[in-house]
């Protein structure tokens, strides 16, 4: 019996990330996340080795990223759907909701996640 709910569980969960990507496809900015800025990093990696086995170069990447900031009571990231051009990250809150944020053109766009500090102030229930 209980297998059957938990099937059920994950069934239910299948049909509401793909209904939420195929709305999310009209999104232009951040649903779910707030925008913040943009965020240069630069990286230095070693590329290419020595017969011996060592590294010889090292080489510096710069990469200018959009830092979206999702409030952290989101919870972790669970699930990342892809969905035409946008991108639905899952997360799963304390409060055991699920909550998702759209990005658009991930496959195409430099971004970066970060959490910040957050409360969840008050949360309002109206029929639909």
């Amino acid at each position: 019996m209980r297998t059957i709910a938990i099937l059920a569980a994950a069934a239910a969960l299948s049909v509401v990330l793909f209904v939420s990507g195929s709305r999310a496809q009209d999104t232009t900015s951040p649903l779910g996340a707030f925008l913040s800025h943009l965020t240069e990093e630069r990286t230095d990696i070693s590329v290419g080795v020595t017969r011996g086995g060592d590294y010889t170069q090292v080489r510096r990447r710069v990469e200018i990223r959009e830092s979206v900031v999702v409030p952290e009571h989101y919870g972790v990231l669970v699930a990342v759907v892809p969905s035409g051009p946008t991108t639905v990250f899952w997360f799963r809150g304390g409060d055991n909701v699920l909550r998702n944020v759209v990005l658009r053109d991930a496959d195409t766009r430099l971004y970066r996640l970060e959490t910040n500090g957050s409360a969840l102030v008050e949360t309002l229930r109206s029929p639909l």
